[in-house]
């Protein structure tokens, strides 16, 4: 899903953080409805309380980190914005704490937005947990300037643009899921040995707030390096039909340091694994049928089974970015397949191990006056491994049906308002827990053929239907807005929707190309 983790990344980047868009609107671009500083102490109204934590898992303890609720950078994104009485928004800033509370003081009854680092929740909760889950101990962090050379040994013959190492050190927080790619120069094709240079902070998938946190042996941590080695499953007749990435090698790297702003070098001699095996009964028929009703011209670009170990437990759902066990990658995504992985597992028996289905479309629109851009998006089904695993995998939801635009068919071409009403009737499979509104807008570069893609907002609502305020859409602006149906039956999302549990399932329905009116 695009969006709930963007929020989440902007404050520790799993994947790529969006810009927070937010605070431009705070700062008055939703004109004469909003009404800067309103709700102050003194107005009548409720109270909203909100907690924003930072709780790192590592193998000995729980620990919460507040985040400084009176620093600017922290923050500068977070608004309230009510219901002003005449169809519009009024903004409520926020009363904020060193010790990771704040408070909006004159809220009026009912349903109000709340906005974080683009992500905006539609909720009626008085109390509000906006924490985030990272992996790891509260130890320090570099910003850069960290370069990490490790020489690997008794590799399984490397696969070129194909094989992945990984460097794992779950007490300290570290994850790099794909080492190779951030070196000098990766493996070369054949080798069982590499000399790696590697950029430290820019391997970690595991980053909080753009740092990386340092591994040290002295805090107890261990570091893993492994290798996904990389084979082709064919028919009969010798056609490919996947692409199968199973963890063949791995060793521990002890002691290792880290050393920040410096130069830390490493030796690492995996050994082959013994291995377990499970079956995947992938039923690429069911995602592409509900392929077509993401849009009518939706194409399939990649499907992805990935199977990978959490860290110390499930419970906070997918909370940190993992290192995998195996990835299948079918060629032909609408035919059936049934595979055997077998893989090898250098990490705790007890650490529980997850799979899931990233089946991704995308639709091309095409720009007035010529051009053209692609949005891409995501249907994803995961869970435990053995749930996932213990019958035939399909979509567990698809996406929303009947979506309007200010009352209007999303199949049709309309010029909107600047504050459009857009609508939604539920899926035709599973039971949405919350649903998510992403704002792409699409724009022309200098007055050649590039077309911009921009996420300009998301909103999460468990409704079916929201109003966006004035000033999230610009006037004669070109517009798409993506519809999810999101199913995470653990999760609470009008109270925490960061903490998100297992299961999880999402599917996206996007509009036409909608222009604002003037």
């Amino acid at each position: 899903m695009a969006t709930r983790a963007a929020a989440h990344a902007t404050l520790s980047p799993h994947m790529n953080g969006r810009a927070a868009i937010w605070a431009a609107v705070v700062m008055g671009a939703m004109g004469c409805q909003c009404q800067q500083g309103a709700g102050d102490a003194g107005e009548p109204g409720r109270v909203i309380s909100m907690v924003r934590q930072r709780t790192l898992i590592n193998g000995t303890a729980r620990v919460d980190v507040p985040f400084d609720l009176t620093d600017s950078n922290e923050n500068s994104s977070l608004s309230l914005l009510a219901n002003d009485g005449d169809g519009g928004y009024r903004v409520i800033n926020p009363e904020g704490h060193r010790d990771g509370t704040a408070v909006f003081r004159g809220v009026p009854d009912g349903p109000f937005l709340v906005s974080l680092n683009g992500y905006t929740l539609q909720t009626d909760e008085s109390t509000l947990d906006f924490g985030i889950v990272d992996l790891g101990r509260d130890g320090p962090l570099s910003d850069g300037g960290t370069a990490l050379a490790l020489a690997v040994s008794h590799l399984t013959p490397w696969v070129a643009f194909a094989d992945v190492l990984q460097l794992t050190s779950a007490q300290a927080g570290y994850v790099s899921v794909n080492l190779q790619a951030y070196a000098a120069a990766p493996p070369d094709a054949g080798a069982t040995a590499a000399a790696l240079e590697v950029d430290y902070l820019d391997a970690c998938a595991t980053q909080r707030a753009r740092l990386a946190p340092l591994i040290d042996t002295g805090a107890g941590d261990q570091a893993v390096v492994s290798q996904l080695s990389t084979t082709a499953l064919t028919d009969d007749a010798g056609v490919v039909l996947a692409q199968v990435r199973q963890l063949t090698g791995a060793a521990t790297v002890s002691p290792l340091t880290v050393l920040d702003q410096g130069r830390t070098t490493a030796t690492a001699a995996l050994e082959r694994l013994n291995t377990t095996a499970t079956t995947l009964d992938l039923r690429l028929s069911d995602f592409d049928t509900a392929r077509a009703l993401v849009h009518p011209a939706a194409v399939t670009t990649s499907a992805t089974v990935t199977v990978s170990v959490l860290p110390f437990t499930a419970d906070e759902g997918l909370y940190t970015a993992t290192a995998d066990l195996a990835v299948l990658v079918p060629q032909v995504t609408r035919d059936d397949l049934t595979v055997r992985l077998e893989y090898g597992n250098p990490w705790p028996a007890s650490w529980p191990q997850v799979a899931a289905v990233r089946y991704e479309t995308s639709v091309t629109y095409g720009f007035p006056d010529g051009g053209s851009r692609a949005i891409p998006v995501v249907m994803v089904t995961s869970d435990l491994l053995p749930a996932l695993v213990g019958g035939p995998i399909r979509p567990q939801v698809t996406p929303p049906t009947s979506v309007l635009v200010d009352g209007v068919p999303s199949g049709l071409a309309t010029q909107i308002s600047k504050t459009p009403t857009i609508s939604w009737s539920a899926p035709g499979r599973g039971t949405p827990t919350s649903y998510g509104l992403t704002v792409y807008q699409l724009s022309r570069v200098g007055t050649g053929p590039v077309i911009r893609l921009s996420e300009e907002g998301f909103y999460e609502t468990v409704e079916r239907a929201l109003k966006l305020p004035l000033g999230q859409l610009n006037p004669g602006g070109q517009y798409v807005f993506g519809v999810s149906a999101i199913m995470a039956p653990g999760t609470n999302p009008t109270r925490a929707p960061f903490k998100t549990r297992l299961p999880y399932h999402s599917a996206t329905a996007l509009t036409v190309l909608i222009q604002v009116g003037p």
